[in-house]
C-alpha cells in the first residue's frame, strides 16, 4: 500500500483500515480511487452535512441488485436456450437470424454471470460527483458495455439484413453501436468531468443508430413487402422504447450519481429482457417474415431459374403453382 498516502486525510486511516478496505469486494481496486477515497474519509464516513453515504467503502450492488444480477442471467439464458432449439429444427438456409440472435443472447447471459459473480466491475473515485445523496465511491460494472458492444451489433445486423437494406446503411448501424458503447465505456470509467465529453461522443453516434433505424432501413423494409414492414416496425418500437434507457440511466448513474448501483442493475435487468429477450421471440417466431427476409430477392439469392412471381416456398423447397 505505498502507493496510498493517507498524510492529507482528515481523520487518517490506519493501515489495518486501508487493508479491510483494499480487500473489500470482488472488483478491480483502482490505486488512484482507492487513495482518493482514504483522504475523504471523513467526509465518506460522515457524509456531506452528516446526511449523505455513512460508509468509507464504495456504493456497491446488496441483496436486491444481486438478486436482479441472477434473474437476468436465468431469463437471458432460458431465451438463449429456447432460441438455440429454433435454430436446431430450421432448414439451414433459414438459419442466418438465428444464430444472430442466439449469438446476441449468448454474450448477454455470458456477461450477467460475470458480473453476478463480482467480476467485470472497477472501483472509481468520482471528484466530479454532484450529488450528496450517494458515495462519490461507486463500482462500475464494465462487463455491460463490452456485452452491448459486441450483442447489440447483432442485433442491429438483424434489423439490416431483415429490411434488406444496403450495406453501407448496415456499415453505418455497426460503427455506430461500437462506437457508442466504447464511448460511453470511457465515459464510465473516467473520474472528472471527462465523462462529460465521453458521453457527447456516444449520443452522437447513437442518434445516428436511431435515424438509420427509422428512415434508410425502415423504407427498405417498406419496400421489401408487407409482411417485413410489419415485423420490422414492431422490431423498431422494442429497440426506441428499450435503449433510450441507456443514456437516460448513464446521465443519472454515471454522469451525477442520482441513483443507487442497486437501482442501476435492476433497471438494465429488465431492459435486457425486452430489448433481446422479447425482441428475440418477436423476431424469429415471424417465419413469413424470415422467409421473405431471406427468399424475396431471386437474383441475389441465386435461387433455381424455374423461379417465377407465383413461386412460393414451403420448408425451404421452391413449388410453383399450376
Amino acid at each position: 500500500f505505498g502507493e496510498i498516502d493517507t498524510s492529507m486525510a482528515t481523520t487518517p486511516a490506519s493501515l489495518e483500515t486501508v487493508t479491510y478496505l483494499f480487500r473489500y469486494g470482488h472488483y478491480i481496486k483502482d490505486t488512484t480511487s482507492l487513495s482518493d477515497a482514504v483522504l475523504n474519509w471523513n467526509h465518506l464516513t460522515k457524509g456531506a452535512k452528516g446526511t449523505g453515504y455513512p460508509s468509507p467503502f464504495p456504493d456497491d450492488v446488496t441483496n436486491p441488485g444481486l438478486v436482479f444480477f441472477w434473474i437476468g442471467f436465468g431469463v437471458l439464458a432460458a431465451f438463449w436456450l429456447l432460441f438455440f432449439i429454433l435454430t436446431v429444427r430450421r432448414d439451414e438456409q433459414k438459419r442466418r437470424f438465428h444464430y444472430l440472435t442466439t449469438g446476441a443472447l449468448g454474450i448477454s447471459f455470458v456477461a450477467y454471470y460475470c458480473m453476478a459473480r463480482g467480476q467485470g466491475s472497477v472501483a472509481l473515485y468520482d471528484i466530479f460527483v454532484t450529488t450528496n445523496k450517494f458515495s462519490p465511491y461507486r463500482v462500475f460494472y464494465f462487463a455491460r458495455y463490452l456485452a452491448w458492444i459486441t450483442g447489440h451489433s447483432l442485433i442491429l445486423l438483424d434489423m439490416a439484413l431483415l429490411a434488406g437494406t444496403t450495406m453501407n446503411n448496415g456499415g453505418i448501424l455497426l460503427f455506430s453501436n461500437v462506437i457508442t458503447f466504447l464511448c460511453w465505456l470511457l465515459g464510465g470509467l473516467s473520474t472528472s468531468s471527462t465523462k462529460w465529453g465521453w458521453f457527447g461522443f456516444g449520443m452522437a453516434f447513437f442518434s445516428f443508430i436511431y435515424l438509420f433505424l427509422i428512415f434508410p432501413v425502415r423504407k427498405s423494409a417498406t419496400e421489401k413487402s408487407p409482411e417485413v414492414e410489419r415485423t420490422y416496425n414492431i422490431l423498431l418500437l422494442i429497440i426506441c422504447l428499450t435503449w433510450i434507457v441507456y443514456p437516460v440511466l448513464w446521465i443519472i448513474g454515471q454522469g451525477v450519481k442520482a441513483v443507487s448501483v442497486n437501482a442501476e442493475v435492476i433497471t438494465f435487468a429488465i431492459v435486457e429482457i425486452f430489448a433481446l429477450g422479447v425482441f428475440g421471440l418477436v423476431l424469429l417466431f415471424s417465419e413469413s417474415a424470415i422467409e421473405e427476409a431471406t427468399f424475396k430477392d431471386a437474383e441475389k439469392m441465386r435461387l433455381p431459374a424455374t423461379y417465377t412471381p407465383s413461386s412460393t416456398i414451403y420448408q425451404g423447397v421452391l413449388e410453383t403453382k399450376n
